[in-house]
């Protein structure tokens, strides 16, 4: 089971200022216009800046500066700068037009252009998150901001927090407008604390196509097949990785896509490695597949909840390495840790992510954090791969959840050194030694319940039919009887 992680993306935040000779107050009009363009993260800022100054004043230099990668910055129109340069500073990009003396005075104007890669828009599942310009109006002047945003075709806007905004859906896709006025050393981050918007891609559930992989396939909606060919190439990477990890091949592996993790009771993510399946959000799957397809290692048997997280959140962190995904892996480290500081400590041999995520969240956290913990110190001691081979030998037909000390006596079998001290030292205390006894669950009612099943089995399968044929010719006999 992977829960939801949350996502935070910062806008690149612009600062802009107007330097004029010292002498004289400033007063300039600042008319901009941001156009982001969602599928290559580009923005285009164009400005233009009118001196209001009364007639005899002027200015002589007039900066902006930017926090994103500049591709190109020219001078668009009005007054001719003597000395246009772009130049960096620290983590900015600014651009500088000079005038001589009297030579930007009032009425006049000077329009520039900025190119730039930016962090505009972040892409999760069939989600795109788009955070506008914030832009700051300098000291004693004023202006208006316009943003553009144009989404790719089958995008539309699923929800946003500008209440000024329009969206329009066009042949070309989506675009989506706002424009406000702002006034001495005002940003738009002043009228909107929190500016984002969230579009979604249309898909359609009515419709479900599948994909077929070498050992895998994927049942999806139709609408969603840049998304799926994302899943099946994270899969095509990592499950050699888990086949190894395992110590056996994983094939003819079932993934569903569902809407929406409220289908999930919260989650991002469910895996049965009983039957190889794996359900997923279609909005979550970037940080779902990967700890997903992990927990399969574990077939065909059940582990507790603190064998079967910790080992996952490991797993998927190796993967998320093979990826190329290490900023990803070292988000996942702080956010465990974060978690381990939230609410109270869980009982590891007792805790599971149980019932809606939404309603207990804090402790379903607190017990990944702590799982994850605790096979940071026995992660390296252990060989999973021998684990894994020896406990299905020798777990071999138990149906049911394996009990914690059998698990953790098992795996201090393998270990090369104690790993009991451990375990213990996470409040995972062994009930009894481990000993012959430790595992007599295997010989006992859990069997006895299967070999009873298997003879009801045998019997509806063998027997009823046998009862039928005899009764038909029961009733057969009789009735020539009769005759």
């Amino acid at each position: 089971m992977k829960k939801i992680l949350a996502i935070s993306i910062l806008a690149s935040v612009f600062f802009a200022a107007v330097f004029a000779n010292s002498v004289f107050a400033v007063d300039m009009v600042w008319n901009v216009k941001n156009t982001i363009h969602v599928e290559n993260n580009t923005r285009l800022l164009e400005a233009e800046i009118i001196n209001d100054l009364p007639q005899d004043w002027y200015s002589e230099t007039l900066t902006y500066g930017t926090s994103g990668d500049v591709i190109e910055a020219k001078q668009t129109g009005g007054e001719q700068c003597q000395n246009f340069r772009t130049y960096k500073e620290g983590e900015f990009t600014y651009i500088e037009c000079k005038y001589g003396e009297s030579q930007f005075t009032r009425g006049k104007f000077f329009a520039f252009s900025i190119l730039e890669k930016c962090k505009c828009s972040e892409k999760v599942g069939i989600s795109r998150y788009v955070y506008p310009l914030d832009f700051q109006v300098p000291d004693r002047d004023s202006g208006t901001m316009e943003q553009i945003i144009y989404a790719p075709k089958g995008y539309f806007l699923f929800n946003n927090s500008i209440r000024s905004a329009k969206a329009e859906e066009t042949s070309d896709g989506l675009r989506i407008t706002f424009k406000e006025k702002l006034s001495d050393k005002q940003f738009l981050s002043e009228i909107y604390p929190d500016f984002w918007f969230h579009l979604k891609k249309r898909v359609d559930f009515n419709n479900i196509k599948t994909y077929v992989g070498e050992d895998f396939k994927i049942e999806y909606p139709a609408g969603a097949e840049e998304e799926i060919n994302e899943i099946a190439k994270t899969m095509e990477e990592a499950l050699p990785v888990v086949n190894e990890y395992t110590g056996r091949e994983l094939r003819d592996i079932n993934i569903t896509i569902v809407g929406e993790t409220a289908q999930l009771r919260g989650f991002s993510g469910w895996a049965y490695p009983n039957n190889l399946s794996i359900y997923m959000a279609l909005d979550t799957y970037p940080n779902t597949i990967d700890h997903e397809l992990c927990h399969l290692a574990e077939s065909p048997l059940y582990y507790p909840s603190w064998f079967s997280e910790g080992q996952a959140i490991h797993c998927q962190l190796r993967l998320y390495h093979i990826h190329g995904k290490d900023e990803d892996a070292k988000a996942l480290k702080t956010t465990h840790f974060n978690e381990s500081q939230l609410g109270t400590a869980v009982n590891l041999k007792e805790w599971a992510p149980a019932g809606e995520y939404d309603s207990n969240a804090t402790q379903i956290d607190r017990g990944y954090a702590q799982a994850y913990f605790l096979w940071s110190d026995i992660r390296g001691v252990i060989n999973m791969t021998e684990f894994f081979i020896k406990a299905r030998e020798d777990f071999k037909g138990y149906e049911y959840t394996l009990p914690n000390d059998a698990v953790i006596c098992k795996m201090d079998e393998v270990a090369p050194s104690d790993l009991l001290k451990d375990f213990e030292r996470h409040g995972m205390k062994l009930d009894e030694p481990c000993s012959e006894k430790t595992y007599d669950f295997i010989k006992g009612p859990g069997l006895i319940v299967m070999a009873l099943g298997g003879l009801i089995g045998l019997f509806i399968f063998i027997g009823i039919p046998v009862l039928i044929v005899w009764k038909i010719r029961k009733w057969w006999k009789n009735r020539k009887l009769k005759k």
